[in-house]
């Protein structure tokens, strides 16, 4: 298993957090199709807490990531924020809008959904937000 938290966690921090990823696919083999995927899944939750979680404030952020021998991936991106399940958004209704009308956002739990095979959410019982995110890789 990998781990890495961030005490202080803010936008600038993200180019360290997707370096995390990049050291797990490099150790794990991921395929550059599905490390590319991953990377963008990873990004796009870690964005979403620091935006709406934590709202452009310093947060703890803590990712974990586990591989098991078939290839199965779990990811867990947890917060200490207020509690909000990010599975209980609604999808992305305006998807086949032209970009200048468009409303800019909102994608972010779109690309996750389309990326990974399961998405889900609980909260800790020591208060955490977690957004639990598994996909089902191609055995190495």
């Amino acid at each position: 298993m990998w781990q890495l938290t961030v005490e202080k966690a803010t936008f600038s921090e993200i180019h360290r957090i997707l370096a995390f990823v990049d050291q797990i696919s490099a150790e794990a083999f991921w395929p550059e199709r599905e490390h590319y995927f991953i990377k963008l899944a990873i990004e796009e939750a870690c964005a979403n807490v620091l935006e709406h979680t934590y709202a452009g404030r310093a947060g703890r952020l803590a990712i974990s990531v586990a591989q098991d021998a078939s290839a199965l991936l779990t990811i867990l991106v947890q917060d200490w924020g207020q509690p909000f399940d990010p599975t209980q958004v609604a999808a992305a209704t305006s998807l086949q809008e032209s970009l200048d009308k468009r409303t800019p956002g909102g994608l972010g739990l779109h690309f996750i959904r389309q990326i990974m095979d399961e998405v889900s959410y609980f909260r800790s019982p020591e208060g955490c937000n977690v957004l639990q995110l598994r996909k089902q890789l191609a055995p190495p």
